[in-house]
């Protein structure tokens, strides 16, 4: 572990890890850099560093270790130039009198999602090519209520990240890992969206984004108020569609024809109404719920004969093609 001596008026220039282990207020600017991950370890001196914090690195992580870092004397900044800065599951703290938080072009804020924020008013500012990134393993979490302009979810493969409210981004949707999870929230994307997890809604949404349609799960679950809701499916072209709602008596209506899935659809509880034309170009699987043919046609590459066959006798359609 390298240590960093905090002596001085000028810039300290840490490639290394940085330790505050005593409480004396030092204001000379910390600069971190390399293209190394770094650790800061705040367990003496958490809330006595009072120079402004920038991160500006060609490679690696800083990293929050052992405890919260606070930053609240007056004027005084976080500033993510390149590179990421990492909570790490320790709280931030930067309240002083005009201290701000601002994450620039190739800058990335990292947590985990439940970590404790405290911020000036109208903090942090997320300037065009940020990102913001949520890690956790567990949840589930709230995506914090601020304003962004590239989003990431790399969470566990079950991890649960809510809308706050209503939410939107000024550039790019990615998840890699995880459930972003609507919960009812009007939601816009306007850049482009690379789902290889799942983007989960209750159905009745306002959602304005071009879903990827390549890859990645979107699954409807409703509201789960114990009362029968109808919603009408998102007329998007699929990669992977998934019904599977909480109450039982929830359906989901597919009113424009044709519906493209390009690759499996999936019918596990509550209802789904076909289009007209339905085209599934994976597998087609109904292992509950109820399926209305719509007088419509589905045409499938595959059929799921294990998962379908505990629900057959309820499962009929006008006409079915498996090519």
């Amino acid at each position: 572990t390298n240590q960093v001596q905090l002596l001085g008026p000028g810039t300290i220039n840490a490639k290394g890890n940085v330790v505050l282990s005593v409480c004396a207020s030092h204001t000379a600017p910390l600069l971190l850099t390399g293209g190394a991950d770094q650790t800061i370890e705040a367990t003496g001196g958490a809330d006595c560093y009072d120079g402004d914090v920038t991160v500006n690195k060609s490679g690696g992580t800083v990293s929050l270790t052992t405890g919260a870092l606070t930053l609240n004397a007056a004027s005084q900044d976080l500033l993510i130039q390149s590179g990421t800065f990492s909570l790490n599951g320790f709280g931030l703290t930067v309240n002083g009198t005009s201290g701000t938080v601002v994450v620039q072009n190739g800058g990335t804020l990292q947590l985990q999602g439940g970590e404790t924020v405290t911020l000036n008013a109208s903090n942090p500012t997320f300037q065009a090519g940020s990102t913001a990134k949520y890690v956790g393993t567990v949840g589930p979490y709230a995506l914090k209520a601020w304003t962004y302009k590239s989003l990431v979810i790399a969470g566990g493969a079950s991890s649960v990240f809510s809308l706050p409210g209503t939410l939107s981004l000024g550039e790019n949707l990615t998840i890699t890992t995880g459930i972003l999870s609507l919960t009812g929230n009007t939601f816009t994307v306007t850049g482009t969206v690379s789902n290889d997890g799942t983007l989960r809604l209750q159905g009745g949404e306002t959602v304005t984004l071009t879903n990827d349609s390549d890859s990645g799960i979107v699954e409807y679950v409703g509201n789960a108020n114990a009362s029968a809701n109808s919603y009408t499916l998102k007329n998007w072209t699929y990669y992977d569609l998934l019904v599977n709602f909480a109450d039982t008596d929830d359906t989901v209506t597919a009113s424009s024809s044709p519906l493209a899935v390009n690759r499996n659809f999936s019918l596990v509880f509550g209802g789904f109404t076909a289009p007209t034309t339905m085209n599934v170009a994976g597998n087609f699987s109904h292992s509950g719920g109820t399926f209305a043919h719509n007088n419509g046609t589905v045409n499938t590459a595959t059929l799921d004969n294990v998962r379908l066959a505990a629900a057959l006798s309820g499962l009929w359609f006008l006409q079915f093609r498996c090519q």
